[in-house]
């Protein structure tokens, strides 16, 4: 169980270094245990995860603060866009249909927070489904627009979408 998230940032000069961390709750065999991870990288980049664990909320608390104390910033500047992806294969049944749109949200979600372009979370997105094709749109704020789109393409191309397949257009939301 999630107790705490976020995202902290370093400014160096005109680039942003970040701290994406999760701090939960664990129960195993009935020993409770507190779990610290956090992802330390330069916003568009990402670094293998790193994990403290201890049985002491105070012990992980500490840590905690030890990692974020170079990370003063509760965020750096994003930007409103709007992202349109046209997947262009045929949805054949309402399970895969229902199961592409979670993909994309979950890879948006992802992409943002692990790459440090800020935290979306995407409810309700348009779906515009036009002879069993369909194109998934939603608004959201990043960070870096060319560093967001090659993070997302990344996570989506395995699924069949092209880069040209991800649109993303500054938004006066």
């Amino acid at each position: 169980m999630d107790i705490d998230s976020n995202i902290k940032y370093h400014q160096k000069g005109t680039k942003y270094q970040f701290c994406y961390y999760c701090l939960s709750l664990q129960i195993h065999e009935n020993i409770i245990q507190y779990c610290f991870q956090y992802n330390i990288a330069n916003v568009g980049e990402t670094n293998d995860f790193e994990v403290f664990i201890s049985e002491s909320l105070s012990e992980v608390e500490e840590h905690k603060q030890a990692v974020l104390k170079p990370y003063p910033l509760d965020s750096s500047p994003l930007k409103k866009v709007n992202i349109k992806i046209y997947f262009n294969e045929k949805v054949e049944s309402k399970v895969d249909f229902d199961f592409k749109i979670n993909h994309l949200s979950k890879s948006i979600e992802y992409a943002s927070k692990a790459y440090g372009n800020g935290f979306n979370y995407i409810i309700d997105p348009i779906i515009n489904n036009d002879n069993g094709k369909f194109v998934f749109e939603t608004n959201i704020e990043i960070h870096d627009e060319l560093l967001f789109h090659e993070n997302l393409y990344f996570l989506l191309e395995n699924v069949g979408i092209k880069k040209e397949d991800i649109v993303i257009n500054n938004s006066n939301l």
